[in-house]
Order: structure tokens, then C-alpha cells, then sequence
């Protein structure tokens, strides 16, 4: 039996707007196809969001994305549904690998990832969470101070221009990344990233109809093409396509299968394009 779990303050706002290509959207390495380690550089959007336990332990619990030198996006679920008396303390920014200091491959070192606090979050208005499924699954962290961009920290792009619109509404292959948990339910210590299929909405819907789930619009199903889905330690993190040589944030893990060698039922993700008015007019 497969079940299916959730993976997992008004932000003041600034009159800056999001970038756009080559502004955002650049991972410098040129190693992508695979599921596979990802190399020190790739994907250098993908956040650690760091919560606090009541004993004062440090936990990572979910993902997110850089989209903006002031915020990360995420789902909502990671914003208000944590654990009993867990404090969202802050977002980690250029990390690679958590089990060493400094991050070093072959002969090249990167820089100390950056740790930043958490301002506030908002949460869409209309995220309802019940039971197995949540919908309109997205939230914002703002950061409480501007980010330096580097090689190591990098904004995703959003599907704002025609073309990535339409791009984001096709099936097909996608990525994405963070410090899930594996097959053994065992964190990485170091940033991975899966090859994904983006489903037919049709496909999805048959597939969680037996679970009297019923997906909306505003969502995508996603299946690993390895046959290993993104397991809890990966919910709220970021799906993306290269789009015209800029890499674009097309979804934002929700919910899915609890067991992660489950292949039958894809995960389901926040479609980013149906919130990018919403994640604007909350930036600006």
C-alpha cells in the first residue's frame, strides 16, 4: 500500500523587481545530464531552509529557491505546518556539502556557504492543507538582508516571458535538486540533483484517483525518470528547466509518496506559473 504524505507574519515589501536572463537562471557547471552528485556550482539557487528545535538543535526540514537578492520561495506547508515548537530560524545559501568545511572539489574551494536569518514569511492566502493533499502550496521567506550573487549563490528565473510560460506548460524532462533523503531514508550530505518527467495532467489525475485525491490546475505531477522520487527532506525545494539558456523555476515540491522507491505515484508540485503575479506583487 502506498501512502501519501505531506512533504513536510506579512513579509514588508521592497520596490525591487525580480531579474531576468542572464540575470538570473545561470548554473556556471556544464556537467547536467544524470541523476547523479551535482558539482559545487550547479544549481546555485537551491536553499537550505534551517529550523530550531525547542533544545535549540538546528534541523533542516525543507527547500526552497533564491529568486530575488531578499527572498526565497517555498511551499507553505515548510512556513505552518512544522513541528510543535520548531522555530523557521534561517535560510542557507552556497552550500554543497554539509559534512565538510570548506566545500572543496578536485583542487577548487568554494567559499563558506552564508547562513541568513528569516525576516518573516507569507504564505498564500489560500493554502489549505488537509490530510494527504495541500493546495496552493507556496509561501515566501523574506531574508533580513540583501544577498551578495556569486558564483555559489544565484537566482533562479521565473516563467514571466511568453516563451517560458509556454515552455512551462509542456510534459517532459526537468530537474531538482537539495539534501533529500534517499532510498534508505538516509539525508545526502552533499547537493544531488534527479532527472524528472514532468506527467500529463491526465496521468496524474489517474494516478492519485485512487487515493480520492483530486489534483488541480495549479499543480504538476512529476515522476523521477531513475525511478526514485524526491523524498521528504526535498519538500518545498525547486523543480527547473532551462528555458533559452536560463534556468526556470517551473514547480515546488508538495506532497507524494511516503516510501521513496515508490515509482507508481508521482510527487506533485506547486506550479510556479500560476503564482508568479501573486509571488510579485508580494515582492514589490
Amino acid at each position: 500500500v502506498t501512502c501519501i504524505v505531506a512533504l513536510g507574519a506579512d513579509a514588508k515589501t521592497i520596490s525591487l523587481s525580480l531579474a531576468t536572463p542572464p540575470a538570473c537562471g545561470q548554473s556556471p557547471s556544464d556537467r547536467i545530464a544524470g541523476n547523479s552528485g551535482i558539482r559545487m556550482n550547479e544549481f546555485p539557487w537551491t536553499a537550505l531552509i534551517e529550523y530550531e528545535k525547542p533544545s535549540g538543535e538546528i534541523e533542516f526540514l525543507c527547500g526552497g529557491a533564491l529568486i530575488h537578492k531578499r527572498y526565497v520561495v517555498t511551499a507553505a506547508h515548510c512556513t505552518t505546518s512544522i513541528p510543535s515548537g520548531w522555530k523557521l530560524k534561517r535560510v542557507r545559501l552556497g552550500e554543497w556539502d554539509l559534512s565538510r568545511s570548506p566545500d572543496c572539489e578536485e583542487d577548487v574551494c568554494a567559499p563558506a556557504p552564508i547562513d541568513v536569518n528569516v525576516e518573516s514569511t507569507i504564505a498564500h492566502p489560500q493554502f489549505t492543507k488537509s490530510g494527504k493533499t495541500a493546495i496552493n502550496d507556496i509561501a515566501l521567506i523574506r531574508l533580513d538582508r540583501d544577498v551578495t550573487f556569486s558564483e555559489m549563490v544565484h537566482p533562479v528565473c521565473l516563467p514571466t516571458t511568453a516563451l517560458a510560460r509556454n515552455a512551462s506548460n509542456e510534459a517532459g524532462l526537468a530537474y531538482n535538486s537539495g539534501w533529500g533523503r534517499t532510498v534508505a531514508m538516509l539525508r545526502s550530505d552533499t547537493k544531488q540533483k534527479f532527472v524528472m518527467h514532468i506527467k500529463n495532467h491526465s496521468d496524474c489525475t489517474a494516478a492519485y484517483e485512487p487515493f480520492g485525491i483530486e489534483l488541480q490546475a495549479t499543480q504538476l505531477c512529476v515522476a523521477d525518470s531513475g525511478n526514485l522520487d524526491a523524498c521528504r527532506g526535498d519538500s518545498g525545494g525547486p523543480l527547473v528547466r532551462e528555458i533559452e539558456g536560463a534556468w526556470h523555476l517551473l514547480g515546488i515540491a508538495s506532497f507524494g509518496p511516503k516510501r521513496c522507491e515508490t515509482n507508481k505515484v508521482p510527487d506533485v508540485y506547486t506550479k510556479v506559473l500560476e503564482y508568479t503575479n501573486w509571488i510579485q506583487d508580494n515582492i514589490n
